[in-house]
C-alpha cells in the first residue's frame, strides 16, 4: 500500500461528467449517454459523435458557464477513449488565452503544443481510455476547456464516429491532481 499526497484543488468544471447537459456547448458534435464503462467502473461515458457538416466539430464548456481564472498556471484535464476519431486537439478557449495540444489516441502520445502550452500528457487507463491533459499559463480572465475531434480546422464527418468521455477537469496549478467529480458545483 501507499499514499497518494496531493494538493489541495479545485474542479472548475460544474457538470464533469454530463457532457449533455447545457453547461456543454456542441458544436457539430452529438452527445449521448451510452451504457459503456467509463474509468471508474460505471456504465456512464457520453459517446460525442461527429455531423456529417463541413465545419469544426467541437465540446466546449459553454460561454455562460466559463469560470475566471487567475493569471498563472492552470492545467485542463479529461477521460477519452477512440471510437472512430483517433486524433484530438484539447484546447483552451476564452479571455485566458489560447493554449492546445494534440493528442493520438492510437498511441498515446501528443504533439503541437500551441499558444501558451507549457506542457501536456497522456496516461493510460484500462479499456483503451486515456486521461489527457494540457498545462498552460493564463491570462485572468475566462476559460472553457475544449475537445476538437480531429483538427481545429473544418472537416466533412462521417456522422458515425467520435471519441467517449468522461471526467472533466480545469484546475489551477501545473499538473492535474486526481479526478474530481462534481455534481452541479465547483468541488
Amino acid at each position: 500500500p501507499s499514499l497518494l499526497l496531493e494538493p489541495s484543488r479545485t474542479n472548475l468544471v460544474t457538470q464533469s461528467e454530463y457532457f449533455g447537459d447545457a453547461f456543454w456547448n456542441k458544436f457539430n458534435v452529438i452527445a449521448e449517454l451510452i451504457d459503456f464503462a467509463s474509468p471508474d467502473g460505471q456504465n456512464n461515458s457520453y459517446k460525442i459523435t461527429e455531423t456529417t457538416s463541413n465545419v469544426q466539430h467541437a465540446i466546449a464548456v459553454g460561454s455562460s458557464n466559463r469560470p475566471t481564472l487567475s493569471a498563472g498556471s492552470h492545467t485542463h484535464s479529461c477521460f477519452v477513449r477512440a471510437n472512430g476519431v483517433n486524433d484530438i486537439v484539447l484546447y483552451n478557449n476564452g479571455a485566458s488565452g489560447g493554449a492546445g495540444v494534440n493528442i493520438d489516441l492510437s498511441d498515446g502520445t501528443y504533439s503541437n503544443l500551441s499558444g501558451t502550452a507549457t506542457s501536456a500528457s497522456v496516461e493510460p487507463f484500462a479499456n483503451n481510455w486515456y486521461r489527457v491533459s494540457l498545462t498552460f499559463t493564463a491570462l485572468a480572465g475566462s476559460a472553457a476547456l475544449s475537445i476538437y475531434l480531429r483538427t481545429l480546422s473544418s472537416y466533412v464527418g462521417d456522422g458515425t464516429s467520435g471519441v467517449y468521455l468522461y471526467g472533466a477537469q480545469m484546475e489551477a496549478g501545473s499538473y492535474a491532481t486526481s479526478y474530481i467529480p462534481t455534481y452541479g458545483t465547483t468541488q
